[in-house]
């Protein structure tokens, strides 16, 4: 079951590159609204899974200068207009 779960990963996966810019658009619990974020990935940033195997991503807010994750359905938009 698990390396299903991988493989989907590996489809979701955007590849993405140290210093790429993106607005990721997702449902936020806290906000009951859909918000849209400008993002920057580094280093510290990562797709993961949470252990009751819901899809995350952890990214670099850039408004906020600081780490969010956001889970289940999100949408990215990559490119370089959005700082």
């Amino acid at each position: 079951m698990f390396r299903n779960y991988f493989i989907v990963c590996q489809d979701w996966w955007f590849h993405m590159v140290d210093g790429e810019t993106f607005k990721i658009t997702y449902y936020a619990k806290k906000h009951s609204k859909f918000i849209e974020r400008n993002g920057k990935w580094d280093q510290k940033c990562k797709y993961w899974f949470s252990k009751s195997l819901k899809p995350l991503i952890t990214y670099f807010d850039i408004d906020a200068n600081n780490y969010r994750t956001a889970s289940g359905s999100y949408w990215v938009k990559r490119g370089n207009d959005n700082e």
